[in-house]
């Protein structure tokens, strides 16, 4: 299984997933992940991401997360990587978050996905652990599987039948100090997949990354 997500980002996606994988170019090639689809931690911005409103510099990577919960199921990076599981607390230099639960279904609030694709519903929890306004977007979490294929990926859906559920995180969000939020990601998939991981990438308003964050599952059924 990959576990490096800079790897793909290498060509501009126009678009987050709407159907079973994301729709290729013009010519029939397929498209990899935008660079600014995951997260703009560290700058203020309006553009999706996640940003830091009263900074503009890169977070020291030693800084400590004073306010993340020190227990077993914390996760730091090592050499620029984190890997995580299921309830794991993924520690990154402006948030914590961790994946409690995922599953998949064949219809979630009247939306059914196309033949041969399935829905993959994540229980997502985030915890500012920054001073100042902490801005996310649910393209920050990119899931990613193994299949062989390079279109192996797919951003959280926005589409009509799901954005009036409440339990289902906003496209964007704001964090203030200390605050805390959960919510549901939902992404259409092949059927014939069982594993997969989330990844978060540090990304800072100088054009710079920070660390990767990974956090494998396999859903239940």
């Amino acid at each position: 299984m990959k576990k490096i997500a800079v790897i793909l980002m290498t060509t501009v996606l126009a678009a987050a997933l709407i159907g079973c994988g994301p729709s290729g170019s013009s010519d029939g090639t397929s498209s990899l992940p935008d660079f600014d689809a995951f997260s703009d931690s560290g700058t203020s911005s309006s553009d999706s991401g996640s940003s830091i409103d009263d900074s503009s510099q890169t977070p020291d990577s030693s800084a400590d997360n004073a306010s993340s919960p020190q227990d077993s199921n914390n996760v730091y990076p090592n050499q620029g990587i984190a890997e995580g599981n299921l309830k794991d607390i993924m520690n990154t230099r402006l948030f914590t978050f961790s994946i409690n639960s995922a599953y998949v279904c064949g219809e979630y609030a009247s939306y059914i996905p196309e033949d041969g694709c399935k829905l993959l519903v994540v229980n997502l929890a985030i915890k500012s652990t920054t001073s100042g306004n902490l801005t996310l977007a649910d393209t920050d979490f990119l899931l990613q599987w193994s299949n062989g294929e390079e279109d192996d990926y797919a951003f959280p859906m926005e589409d009509a039948h799901l954005v009036l559920d409440e339990k289902i995180l906003p496209s964007e969000y704001a964090l203030a100090q200390n605050a805390e939020t959960s919510g549901l990601l939902i992404y259409e998939v092949p059927a014939d997949i069982r594993d997969f991981y989330i990844s978060y990438l540090e990304f800072f308003g100088d054009g710079s990354t920070g660390d990767t964050f990974n956090v494998h599952f396999t859903p239940e059924e």
